[in-house]
């Protein structure tokens, strides 16, 4: 649903605002401010829909942690929330990045 979302609010939704805005100039179509302005509407409240739910997802596939060590040495850290077998089936893999490392204690 999401991708299907955003490909309307990407694509879709642009593409018929502008067809709109040069068939109302080619041709005089009626109401051209008012069709525009709705679809600019709908553009917003769509493009603000898809930020709030990706912003409170949290649906991320593991964390790259960064910390510096007992030696001052900057060390990276990936932590995965996702078993490694299923990161090749999926079309993107999402990490927040940030934190300290996991003990086996946090698990």
């Amino acid at each position: 649903m999401y991708n299907k979302l955003k490909f309307v609010a990407l694509v879709v939704l642009p593409m018929l605002a502008t067809l709109y805005f040069i068939f109302s100039l080619l041709v005089d179509l009626p109401n051209a401010r008012i069709v525009l302005g709705l679809m600019t509407i709908v553009y917003t409240i769509v493009s603000v829909s898809l930020w709030v739910i990706s912003s409170l997802s949290g649906s991320y596939d593991g964390r790259l942690v960064v910390f510096e060590n007992d030696e001052g040495k900057r060390v990276y850290s990936l932590e995965l929330h996702t078993p490694v077998d299923d990161l090749d089936t999926k079309r993107e893999v999402r990490f927040k990045v940030g934190g300290s490392p996991s003990t086996d204690e946090d698990s």
